[in-house]
């Protein structure tokens, strides 16, 4: 079969399109028929060129069909590509405007921490790659100085070695490290900088570089420093101050003891045999003494309380029994001066509750006080009322109203400031030191309520009111309080058995003794806590051991502390009782640290004395 050329080929002298493939062109091209010989065979010979007068071939239209297809194909696969080169191009501009957009958010932000941090990149050696100018500035360090150098040279030396091993181990962990770091300058002086480092990764996520960005807080620190120095400082002097004041209490209480104590044993003494001059002057010399005693608290509790260690100790306290208490110690005081004082109660009382009864006492009897002792006629009224509150708590109310000198307006700003009174004419006609509203206002604050002066007037009286919270007893009963209670004999106290005094102090010895005695004891008494201990041992050896121990403190030889503790160390199960002039509470919990079971301040009460010694020969310790 002879194959023709193409059309368009050097023989024909036509030009073939351009967009066509050589398969268009082969499909395109005339296919002659075959010939054959009856049976299917084919002819012995093909003959090489046609007669003149042969018929031209034949152009199959099926082939001619495949080569438009296979033409379309080729353009609609060329519009394609272009199509994708155009998009492929915008894709380009979108990621070349992204990195753009990228670029001048780096830059920015590079901006920023330039401007307002310290910042540097080291490789995973620790060696510097880059630095920004405010690093410079800080260390002293040019750029190219800092360049290759490991990051120990600005090591100040101020941290140990576990320091920075520990920071390495987070890095290099892959976590991010935050801490307080002093650096040395090129000049050798010392800065801190507040540091942040975090690990960078590369697209594997591997570990090739750290950052580092910091702040200086060098400012910062010296004034910690500063601050630090300064409490200190203030520490100190208010250690020094407690010092003070616990040995100024043990001074002044020491004496006050025997000036209290000794006004009662001269009564005791005399007995009927005194003149009735004598009873005034006895009174006068107690009186004297409580109110030294009373200014001595106040000076101590303000102490306590601008030095934020004053501690209330809230016990289970029957309310009824400390209003009628308060009233009838406040009751003579008006029955002398003719004033008439009135107990009112508005409505039920819960019987008991928890609170700090010493510190709730003091309150109401300084308040109370001063309307006594402000009050010259006319009356003093105490007013008391409860409010229940959620959960078991009760809101206490107490007012109290005068018709003394009143306090005018202007004093009245100042009126619960400390060594503040109505004016100093009332200092030089009624004493005190202005102590006492002071110190109540804080106690009543501590207690969750307050202290105000609701009305006053000048020549007319005023009205104050306390307020404080408490907590109610589990069996609370709210019951009404009868205004005027029965009055109740005083039961004498009796104490058998034999009681051993270690005190160092003649005076205190001799009164000791005299109430002791008197109740009813045997009293042996020994000059330091090495002598009572030699007592102690002795009376073991004949068998009769002492009932109780109450031991001074502050000794020679051997003190009280050591003195208990010798007691317990032995085994001894003797109650011991400890006094002191030092009030404190600290010093009355160095005390049952010890080993004694229970403790009582100096000036010593004689009735104080006795209920204490009573409850520990009856076998009961001391209750909080």
């Amino acid at each position: 079969m002879d194959i023709l050329p193409p059309p368009g080929n050097k023989a024909t002298g036509r030009r073939a399109p351009g967009r066509l493939s050589v398969v268009a062109a082969l499909a395109l091209t005339p296919v002659a028929e075959p010939t054959s010989t009856p049976g299917g065979r084919e002819p012995a010979a093909t003959r090489t060129s046609e007669p003149a007068g042969a018929a031209p071939p034949r152009w199959p239209w099926s082939q001619f069909a495949l080569g438009l297809l296979v033409l379309g194909c080729g353009v609609v696969f060329h519009r394609q590509l272009r199509c994708r080169d155009r998009e492929g191009v915008a894709e380009l501009a979108a990621v070349r405007e992204d990195l753009r957009h990228a670029h001048t958010e780096m830059s920015a932000l590079r901006a920023v921490l330039d401007a307002q941090a310290i910042v540097s990149i080291t490789d995973r050696s620790g060696r510097i790659v880059d630095a920004n100018p405010n690093f410079c500035a800080l260390s002293g360090y040019s750029r190219e100085q800092l360049i290759g150098q490991h990051h120990r040279i600005v090591n100040s030396g101020h941290h140990p070695p576990e320091f920075w091993r520990t920071m390495w181990a987070t890095v290099r962990g892959g976590d991010i490290w935050r801490g307080e770091v002093c650096n040395r300058k090129q000049d050798g002086s010392t800065y801190w900088v507040r540091s942040v480092v975090a690990p960078l990764r590369n697209r594997d996520g591997c570990i090739t570089h750290f950052v580092s960005v910091r702040t200086d807080i060098t400012a910062w620190k010296l004034a910690e420093a500063q601050l630090i120095r300064a409490r200190q400082a203030a520490e100190a002097a208010s250690q020094a101050k407690s010092e003070f004041l616990a040995n100024m209490s043990h001074e002044i209480r020491t004496p006050l003891t025997a000036v209290i104590g000794y006004a009662d044993m001269l009564e005791d003494t005399l007995g009927a045999a005194a003149q009735p001059a004598a009873q005034p002057l006895l009174q006068s010399i107690r009186d004297a003494g409580r109110h030294l005693l009373t200014v001595l608290n106040d000076i101590l509790d303000l102490a306590k309380i601008e030095a934020g260690r004053l501690e209330l100790q809230p016990e289970p306290t029957d309310l009824i029994a400390l209003v009628h208490g308060v009233a009838e110690r406040m009751r003579p005081g008006c029955d002398q001066k003719q004033v008439r004082f009135a107990l009112g109660i508005d409505g039920d009382l819960p019987a008991e509750v928890i609170v700090d009864a010493t510190r709730l006492r003091q309150v109401v009897l300084n308040v109370l006080g001063n309307a006594v002792k402000f009050t010259t006629h006319g009356s003093v009224r105490f007013g008391v009322s409860a409010q229940r509150r959620e959960g078991q708590y009760a809101h206490l109310t107490f007012d109290v109203s005068d018709t003394g000198i009143g306090i005018d307006a202007a004093r009245a700003r100042e009126l619960f400031q400390p060594f503040t009174q109505a004016n100093g004419g009332v200092t030089r006609a009624f004493g005190g030191t202005g102590l006492g509203l002071a110190i109540s206002r804080r106690l009543a604050t501590a207690m969750g309520g307050d202290l105000q002066l609701v009305t006053s007037c000048p020549g007319q009286g005023s009205h104050f009111r306390i307020e404080v919270v408490v907590a109610l007893a589990a069996t609370a009963v709210w019951q009404r309080l009868a205004p005027v209670p029965a009055p109740r004999a005083e039961p004498s106290i009796r104490l058998p058995g034999r009681i051993l005094v270690a005190e160092d102090g003649r005076d205190n010895q001799r009164l000791l003794k005299h109430f002791l005695s008197r109740a009813g004891a045997e009293v042996d008494v020994a000059d330091d806590g090495a002598e009572a201990w030699r007592l102690l041992q002795a009376r073991l050896g004949i068998g009769t051991a002492y009932d109780l121990v109450i031991t001074d403190m502050q000794m020679p030889v051997m003190d009280g502390y050591t003195l208990a503790a010798h007691i317990r160390d032995a085994g001894l199960q003797v109650p011991v009782l400890a006094l002191t002039a030092h009030a404190m509470k600290e010093d009355r919990q160095r005390c049952l640290r010890a080993g004694c079971d229970d403790f009582l301040t100096k000036p010593i009460d004689r009735q104080a004395l006795l209920q204490v010694c009573h409850r520990l020969l009856q076998g009961l310790s001391y209750a909080p």
